[in-house]
């Protein structure tokens, strides 16, 4: 029980309200109303030990509610409303659909008196605003925005105002924490709490304080890929951001809000300044008094409730992280016992309210909307140098884990949502690794020297330097608690605002003397000694510090200051690198500091940038390729222009996801005029030999030191400008990376063409520049980016056919698949221009055949290397090879064995003909994949060992490529040991941290040797790893996932397997039937075979019977699956479906040469 001190203190001001019985609650909502009750007034009828300010707090909502009309089933663009779930004083919850996707969704829709929809929409749209920028798996985010249409309007007969907005969130399937208070052991609760201090820690992070949890505001989530539960912190609607006043999300009149019976002190008295994550942590001990009423607990349980809930702010935990540290100490069995307790009761309380009669569907609504408390802000002001007294000692010492944290990974939106949304995204973070890593080791110096330390981060406009700094601060807050202070330098002082902030009053007068700037730095310093004493750690970003001298100097003063010890403040400077800047002397003085690192900012991989794409809208894998390919490794730009397509309407629903309709639009003025002004003022002040050798470093995207643009000058008789380098880095159009310098903006190459559309000297310098990139390969192959530019400059010019030859040069063992869809978007345009050239076109359909099966699309493969095979035109021998490798790869996707093997002889006849021992070795590749799909791992051994033997010149990654396949053949085999030794020996070549298609599929064979060694749990990590690796390339996440899949198979975890392996078939092509829809499908049968509905197995698994009679495919996994299916349908009784089962099983048994007899795990 709670001690009756604390449940007294916390009680009180409960106890005006009194007790109300279930018949008075009804009774005040209106008689005919009880059908109508909230989800929270039917759960009081079978509810114990409820907590009587909780059972108040309903009474008092539905006594206020009016009589609901009748629900009228509409439709909220592409979202299907289909019922009313919520309603409160401030808008409605209604449970949708998503109609592309069929994904169930929550659209939240606020009440809008006619003439106040601006209101509301400026109200919601800065709840969306934040939600959107605050990500995290404990806080609930937003799928999409947008406004009711008049037709929709209409449509609803009334109940909705034309331009009312409304906002679509994820639904809840296990509903709020309301419907299971006093319902839950203490394990199950603990494990509640964790979950809302990790949500309170990102939101923390981020400088937002949520200032009302409550029970309803917690959701509950069944956890993805595993058997349970996950809390979400829910509704930002009353959320305060303090340093962005114009983020607060309530009424406008309003300074301060919540519901009363979880407000904190500071919140009754209306002191808005005294807000702030101790507010939220005081809400916290009270849901958590409220959960635990009448149920036992540890001792130490009621000391930590005590804390949170102290009067004095600062007598309480100094952030969520030192909560949950302390909380993590009292009791517990271990995080999965205790989120299987969670999972338990959970269950247990559902069923129970079954019991009654409750329409589980009506009571798992999102977070119910509240009343908002008006009340007065207090103005207060802090003394210059005035430093926190010390807090008292806690029962458990706050020891944080300095374990680098894991990479960031936002969920994927769901395809076709998120348009409505993009506009107040921020850019995800993906990648990036290596310099998080270095952020991350600077931190810890700190912490451990109790000393400052500095990181500069450089790199150009929209390379996400900016985003790399917020992510220490969020980070270190989230793990260690972190105070974090940021620091605004783009108007050049940073530091006035941040006086403002921490000493001007709200209310002070102005006669006061203003400090000189020494002052100000000292008085600043003297702050941060304080903040870095009361807590772990203090992460300061400066922000644009290239603009703020005086940010700079004040990081100088903290890294030799003597009179005193700062303590471990980290600053991070995020800078763009402009020579002309008023701090770059001074940025560059600090960089040669000791304790000070310089980190460079690269750009990202176009696998990442689709990573990062597929978490910022529901776009599907061609759109992500072709935006990733555009943007050329800045994700600000990438999402720039994703916000423009959005608002061009040149984003059209797709069978997928979102994708762009017609060709790709140009880039915005508004994105143009940003260098316009700059590239202006370089030309026009030099002549007309200048401008041309400026402008070929602009098509080039600048200068990497290997001669490609000397060679270009020479092209066109001009002679590069000795100062030309310092001129465009002086005006910030380059900047230097090693061996000589690039484009500060990728959108700098579309401002010279518009400036030099028309002009008859343009066609020269494009083709100026195709010579120079092909005159720079080294063999027949060049890299992908480099054929993809010189076919550009090519086409630009006028010459398509030798468009078409540069891409023919395209290195494929490099080819990505944001690389491969910008080829492939090159062949269309092209294959227009060349239509009266039939010749040419055969070549073209064999380079669009290898293009598909890059992207994983091998029935499209196939159609084109059929037609570049059929055309008489077809003569040279290179076109001819490139779609016989297609062809045979396509083949052996399907299971046509005997079909892709006959294509070998042809394959290794042109390999010789061409000369390459790149193409020989392919061609052998192609036979060895071949025979082991065919289930004959020796031979595939063979035919590459062979093969490896004698690729001396063969180009290196297909010569790692090959050695990937022979250890996937010794796996087969069972070969374990061997098979690993390859694989390490392909991971070294590659270098740690690799990703990639090859290194997915390395990861992938290293989880297939410890699935066969028994060790499930290893190799469901490399699967992971493998899947993480590969980013959002389609079949070889499916692979992977498959693999994870199977490997729960193998560990008797059913339903498990299949919620992994419905995720990868769920990004397959739709209607494709291929080796890999095989292998994931059979990995789905067991649990389908124990379904009360057996409709769905019998669907897929009459597909999966007749795929398998037309292929040569077997897998083990398959026929593995397959006869565990039978087993659970002859435990049912279901004779006939488990002998078919069985029938089938015995028959990929036989094909892979075996009996079938070795042992599963039981269902």
């Amino acid at each position: 029980m709670i001690e009756p001190d604390l449940h007294a203190r916390i009680t009180a001001d409960h106890g005006a309200f009194g007790e109300v019985e279930e018949l008075s609650l009804v009774e005040a909502a209106g008689a005919d109303d009880a059908e109508h009750a909230s989800p929270e007034m039917h759960l009081l009828r079978g509810s114990a030990g409820i907590g009587r300010a909780a059972r108040w707090l309903v009474c008092r909502a539905a006594a206020r509610s009016q009589r609901m009309a009748p629900f009228v089933p509409c439709s909220l663009g592409a979202f299907a409303a289909a019922r009313l779930i919520g309603r409160g004083g401030s808008g409605e919850a209604w449970l949708g659909q998503h109609r592309p996707s069929g994904a169930d969704v929550v659209l939240k829709i606020p009440h809008a008196p006619v003439g106040g929809e601006a209101a509301a929409f400026r109200r919601i749209q800065a709840e969306a605003r934040i939600a959107s920028e605050v990500t995290g798996p404990h806080v609930l985010g937003v799928l999409d925005f947008g406004r009711v249409t008049p037709a929709e309007s209409a449509a609803a007969r009334g109940r909705l105002v034309a331009g009312q907005p409304y906002l679509v969130l994820p639904y809840a399937s296990l509903g709020s924490l309301a419907g299971y208070v006093g319902r839950l052991p203490f394990e199950a609760v603990r494990v509640v709490l964790l979950d809302v201090l990790r949500g309170l820690s990102t939101l923390h992070a981020r400088e937002v304080v949520h200032r009302d949890i409550k029970p309803a505001n917690v959701l509950l989530f069944p956890d993805e890929g595993a058997p349970s539960v996950r809390a979400v912190v829910a509704d930002l609607g009353l959320c305060l951001v303090p340093s962005r006043p114009e983020a607060l999300v309530a009424r406008e009149t309003s300074a301060q809000g919540g519901t009363p019976g979880y407000m904190a002190p500071e919140q009754h008295k209306g002191a808005l300044r005294d807000l702030g994550p101790w507010t939220d942590l005081y809400a916290v001990g009270l849901l958590a008094a409220e959960l635990v009423v009448g149920s036992a607990r540890p001792r130490g349980f009621d000391a930590w409730i005590a804390a949170l809930t102290a009067e004095a702010p600062r007598e309480r935990p100094r952030s969520a992280a030192e909560a949950a540290h302390w909380l993590g100490a009292i009791g517990g069995e271990g995080a999965q016992a205790d989120r299987r307790a969670l999972s338990a009761g959970i269950r247990v309380a559902r069923e129970a309210a079954a019991s009654i009669d409750m329409d589980a569907a009506a009571r798992v609504t999102t977070a119910p909307f509240v009343e908002v408390l008006d009340v007065a802000p207090a103005r207060t002001a802090r003394r210059v140098g005035e430093v926190p007294a010390a807090r008292g000692g806690r029962p458990v010492a706050f020891t944080p884990s300095l374990t680098f944290p894991d990479d960031p990974q936002d969920a994927p939106l769901p395809p076709g949502l998120g348009a409505g949304v993009c506009a107040l995204r921020r850019p995800p973070l993906v990648g990036q690794r290596a310099l998080r890593a270095c952020l991350w080791d600077a931190l810890i110096e700190a912490c451990r020297a109790r000393a400052p330390r500095g990181v500069v981060l450089t790199g150009p406009v929209g390379c996400g330097r900016s985003r790399l700094a917020g992510w220490l601060a969020e980070s270190a807050h989230e793990r260690i608690g972190a105070r974090a202070v940021r620091v605004e330098g783009r108007d050049g002082d940073g530091l006035g605002a941040l006086w403002v902030r921490v000493f001007v009053s709200v209310g002070a007068g102005g006669d006061r003397v203003a400090p000189t700037t020494e002052e100000r730095r000292a008085a600043l310093l003297t702050w941060l000694a304080g903040l870095a004493a009361d807590a772990n750690v203090v992460v300061v970003v400066l922000d644009d510090a290239e603009s703020d001298p005086e940010a700079v100097a004040l990081v100088a003063d903290a890294l030799e200051t003597t009179s005193f010890s700062l303590g471990p403040v980290v600053f991070v400077l995020a800078q763009r690198p402009e020579p002309r800047a008023p701090a770059a002397a001074a940025l560059a003085a600090l960089g040669a500091r000791p304790g000070v690192r310089v980190l460079p900012v690269p750009p990202l991989a176009d696998a990442e940038t689709e990573r990062l794409l597929a978490s910022f809208i529901g776009s599907d894998e061609r759109t992500r390729q072709r935006i990733a390919a555009r943007a050329e490794g800045s994700p600000l730009f990438a999402c720039q222009l994703v916000r423009d397509w959005v608002q061009r309407g040149v984003l059209v629903p797709g069978a997928r996801g979102l994708a762009l309709a017609g060709p790709e639009p140009p880039i915005p003025d508004s994105l143009v005029a940003l260098f316009q002004d700059e590239l202006d003022a370089v030309l026009a002040s030099r002549d007309a030999a200048f401008g041309h050798a400026a402008a070929l470093v602009v098509l080039l995207g600048g200068d990497d030191g290997r001669g490609c643009f000397s060679r270009a000058c020479a092209r066109v008789g001009v002679a590069a400008p000795r100062d030309l380098a310092e001129v465009l880095l002086d005006a910030g159009l380059m900047i230097r990376v090693e061996g000589g310098f690039t484009l500060s903006h990728a959108i700098l190459r579309e401002v010279l063409l518009r400036r030099l559309d028309g002009d008859p000297v343009l066609p020269a310098l494009h083709l100026a520049c195709a010579a120079a990139l092909l005159d720079g390969r080294e063999g027949p192959r060049m890299p992908p980016r480099a054929a993809l530019a010189a076919a550009r400059h090519f086409e630009q010019a006028g010459e398509p056919e030798r468009a078409l030859e540069a891409l023919r040069a395209i290195s494929f063992v490099d080819l990505g698949a944001a690389d491969a869809a910008a080829m492939l978007d090159r062949l269309d345009a092209l294959a227009a221009r060349l239509a009266a050239r039939p010749r040419a076109l055969p070549a073209l359909w064999a380079l669009a055949a290898r293009g598909h099966y890059q992207r994983g699309d091998s029935a499209q493969a196939e159609s084109a290397a059929r037609r570049a095979l059929a055309a008489e035109a077809l003569e040279d021998p290179r076109a001819r090879f490139d779609a016989l490798l297609a062809l045979g790869a396509a083949a052996t996707s399907r299971g046509a064995i005997d079909e892709a093997l006959a294509l070998g002889d042809e394959l290794d006849a042109l390999a010789a003909r061409l000369g390459d021992p790149t193409d020989a070795l392919l061609a052998a590749m192609h036979r060895g994949r071949a025979e082991l799909v065919g289930c004959r791992p020796a031979a595939c051994l063979g035919i590459v060992d062979a093969s490896l033997a004698q690729s001396a010149g063969a180009d290196p990654r297909v010569v790692a490529r090959a050695r990937t396949v022979a250890a996937d053949a010794a796996s087969l085999a069972g070969l374990l040991d061997d098979a690993a030794l390859r694989c390490e020996q392909v991971l070294a070549a590659l270098g740690e941290g690799a990703a990639g298609h090859l290194a997915a599929h390395v990861l992938v064979t290293l989880a297939d040797v410890d699935m066969r060694r028994g060790r499930f749990d290893a190799a469901i990590q490399w699967s992971r790893r493998a899947a993480a690796a590969a980013h959002h390339r389609a079949p070889v996440v499916g692979y992977a996932k498959g693999n994870a899949a199977y490997a729960m198979l193998r560990a008797g975890r059913v339903d498990d397997a299949r919620v992994e392996a419905e995720a990868a078939l769920g990004l397959l092509l739709e209607g494709q039937r291929h080796r890999l829809w095989f292998f994931l499908t059979g990995l789905t049968l067991p649990s389908l075979a124990g379904e009360d509905d057996l409709a769905l197995f019998d669907a897929r698994f009459e597909t999966w019977e007749a795929f398998s009679g037309t292929t040569q495919v077997s897998l083990v996994e398959c026929a593995e699956a397959a006869r565990l299916a039978s087993q659970v349908l002859a435990a049912r009784g279901e004779t006939l479906r488990a002998s078919r089962a069985q029938a089938l099983s015995e028959e990929l048994f036989r094909r892979l040469g075996r009996s079938g007899s070795a042992s599963m795990p039981a269902c």
